[in-house]
């Protein structure tokens, strides 16, 4: 593969190529067969791109990464650039490449317009390629699409597609406007179609485009089923039809897109026949659960809760027990016990030091769980809703120490605090709530390097809403918007704990209070409830009531 990539760089007269980890859709749990990023570097972590050149190849990943990273890459040609929790990608590239004018190979389809507006505001020598031209030389198997998708009924969904995409037609103001969707959660939400061919996910690969008053149309591959509830709300092509049948549409003159899901070749494409005008209005939908989903979602997490009790009766057994195996049992547990139609990520299971890597995927045979341990698990699943669960516990197999309860009181208090807070805004205060007890512990080594939470859906990690310290996360939450508080302490080659419970929010009164569909305990012989304050007992208490 080396000598096919250098070759491509002196055919381009280029010193670069931008290899990512994602598809044309900008999934983050991109199949790894479909994965370039992977099969150059074999890091298979959900996020994290490369620059390659002739000399050497860096590998740019987040801190939930940073440990993982070092573990999987062994080829010592490959630099991994740790980027910290402010920096992004952007960043890390800039530091790396010093020459701007220094030509850089592009696939339009693997990056997102928003990027490329900010990667292009800097770098000025860039060239678009057709292909990838690491998939190009592996000849991946292609997604099988032969099997019918999924039908959700409309006691889980709450409205039909019918109803759904008129609320997207009503959204329109003229008959010349069109919905361009590409993003494939809000596809699948609005379809009321699942499929779990894929590791990890409930959609399928299509692209929707809706007119005011005409049938929309869904470009997919994949067979639909008999039973659906379009009506005559959609009409199916095949997937790459919509290059022609947008280029015969002559009435419309302007198409609404979300910036932030749609890649450079489609937005490339559109922008040269219609008048582009950006409009998330279709996510920002989705985020509002019915009554119906978050019904749909408690029975889910019980099914969930049942995995975790399940790993928790483990850990507390005399059972001998690697990492691998239980991994496994997770998997086994959620398929055949819970009636699980696929998992909605793939399960972390560390034991003692590897507990501290944010995003462990490798789960090691050799790894065997040993008294005073701590565990780390974080996991979920779908079922016939095609709606993620995610949830994360720290367990001890025997008595915790001293340092292993303080850190996982913390990690306790920064969970309360941010569950009970008062009138809950937005996400970036319940994060900057977090935040500010779990950065006491800085000077003893453990970190707290990822966001507080993140929207649940279709996919287990979905914007809106967002729970972190980015501007997104100032936009205000509403009713029934679903998503985690995961508040976590790492120290690297030690432990770490996290403890994550998905929520959803209610309004009461004026204000919005938060729910959890968690049931799940926390560990009670791992809190020093010596390090709580009198408040802070008093809604542990509270809690404890809560899910029972």
């Amino acid at each position: 593969m080396i000598d096919y990539l250098n070759k491509l760089l002196d055919e381009k007269n280029a010193k670069y190529l931008l290899v990512n980890s994602t598809n044309e859709f900008l999934t983050e749990f991109n199949d790894l067969n479909q994965n370039a990023r992977y099969h150059l570097t074999g890091f298979n972590g959900s996020a994290g791109d490369v620059i390659y050149s002739k000399d050497k190849i860096w590998l740019f990943v987040d801190p939930r990464y940073h440990e993982l990273a070092q573990i999987q890459v062994k080829d010592k040609n490959i630099e991994i650039v740790k980027l910290s929790l402010s920096q992004s990608f952007l960043d890390g590239l800039k530091s790396i490449i010093e020459d701007k004018n220094d030509k850089i190979l592009i696939n339009p389809k693997k990056i997102s317009f928003n990027f490329f507006k900010l990667f292009s505001s800097y770098f000025e020598n860039y060239e678009f390629l057709n292909s990838d031209p690491v998939l190009d030389f592996i000849k991946p198997q292609k997604i099988d699409t032969g099997i019918p998708l999924s039908f959700v009924p409309k006691y889980i969904s709450g409205l039909s597609a019918f109803q759904k995409i008129n609320k997207l037609k009503k959204h329109l103001k003229s008959d010349e406007d069109a919905l361009f969707i590409s993003n494939l959660a809000d596809i699948a939400y609005f379809t009321n179609l699942r499929s779990y061919t894929q590791n990890y996910s409930s959609t399928f690969f299509a692209r929707i485009i809706v007119f005011k008053n005409k049938p929309s149309i869904l470009f997919t591959d994949f067979i639909i089923p008999e039973k659906n509830d379009f009506k005559n709300a959609l009409k199916v092509l095949k997937q790459n039809d919509y290059i022609d049948f947008l280029n015969n549409c002559n009435h419309i003159k302007n198409i609404l897109i979300n910036k932030n899901a749609i890649n450079l070749f489609d937005y490339n494409f559109l922008s040269i026949k219609f008048n582009i005008k950006p409009d998330n209005f279709s996510s920002n939908l989705k985020a509002i659960k019915t009554k119906e989903e978050i019904n749909h979602l408690r029975s889910a997490f019980k099914r969930t809760d049942n995995v975790m009790k399940q790993v928790q009766n483990i850990v507390n057994s005399d059972e001998k027990i690697h990492e691998a195996k239980l991994f496994d049992i997770i998997e086994t547990e959620f398929r055949n016990s819970q009636k699980a139609t696929n998992l909605s990520f793939s399960p972390i299971v560390g034991f003692g030091s590897n507990s501290s890597i944010i995003h462990y995927s490798v789960p090691n045979e050799n790894c065997n769980l040993k008294t005073g341990d701590f565990v780390l698990v974080d996991t979920g699943g779908y079922f016939e809703g095609g709606y993620a669960t995610d949830i994360t516990r720290t367990f001890c197999r025997g008595i915790p120490n001293n340092q292993q309860k303080q850190i996982y009181t913390f990690v306790l208090k920064a969970f309360l605090n941010a569950f009970f807070a008062k009138n809950v805004k937005n996400g970036y205060k319940l994060d900057k709530i977090a935040r500010n007890i779990l950065n006491a512990k800085k000077n003893d080594g453990f970190l707290f390097n990822h966001a507080l939470g993140h929207g649940v859906g279709v996919n287990v990690h979905e914007m809106p809403p967002s729970i972190s310290k980015s501007k997104f996360s100032k936009r205000k939450l509403k009713p029934n918007m679903v998503f985690t508080i995961e508040p976590g302490l790492y120290k690297e080659k030690c432990f770490g704990v996290r403890l994550e419970n998905t929520v959803y929010t209610v309004k009461k009164g004026n204000k919005l209070k938060i729910k959890t569909f968690v049931k799940f305990p926390f560990e009670e012989k791992c809190i020093d409830f010596s390090l709580l304050s009198k408040d802070e007992k008093r809604l542990f208490r509270k809690y404890k009531r809560m899910t029972k």
